[in-house]
């Protein structure tokens, strides 16, 4: 988020990263959500979009990308982040947000304010164009999809791995 903000002096990598897709600025501008203390949210809306930000649900966050729910408590893996972040709601209103380890599970650091990033390179903004495109690409190589779509069956972030299909990467 730092190049987003012109917040850097210099940026160092290597040309693998550079030649790599990523979300265009624009798109990631939009596609952050900010989680603070005493914000008003219902905890629905941070599961919905968790899974639109390219997240997959577990039972116990292990490893980056991940997310998990256990009652007014949302646990996430920032794919930057050095631990998981624990969000626990009374209702619709934030009490604590907190950084955790993720072997013990325990609290180890607060925090006032998360800010959560995409945790995929492709974002599906409009799922019916990515079904048109589906439909086009399968007819002219279905066995392709079919593939993809037999290894995604029950998860609900299938179609970000479709769409990573649609550009190339798969």
């Amino acid at each position: 988020l730092k190049i987003l903000d012109n917040d850097y002096d210099v940026i160092i990598t290597c040309i693998d990263a550079l030649m790599q897709y990523t979300i265009p600025p624009e798109t990631l501008k939009k596609s952050v959500l900010k989680l603070k203390v005493g914000q008003c949210v219902e905890l629905e809306n941070c599961i919905n979009t968790l899974t639109l930000m390219g997240y997959k649900r577990f039972d116990q966050v292990d490893g980056q990308g991940q997310f998990a729910v256990r009652g007014g408590i949302l646990d996430f893996f920032m794919p930057d982040g050095k631990n998981p972040v624990r969000v626990e709601f009374w209702g619709d209103e934030i009490t604590d947000i907190n950084y955790f380890e993720v072997e013990s599970q325990r609290r180890i650091e607060k925090a006032e304010e998360i800010i959560l990033t995409p945790s995929t390179e492709i974002l599906v903004e409009d799922n019916q164009a990515l079904a048109d495109t589906i439909i086009k690409k399968a007819t002219n190589n279905p066995t392709s999809v079919i593939n993809i779509v037999d290894d995604q069956i029950g998860s609900p972030t299938y179609a970000g791995d479709l769409a990573r299909f649609l550009v190339g990467e798969l």
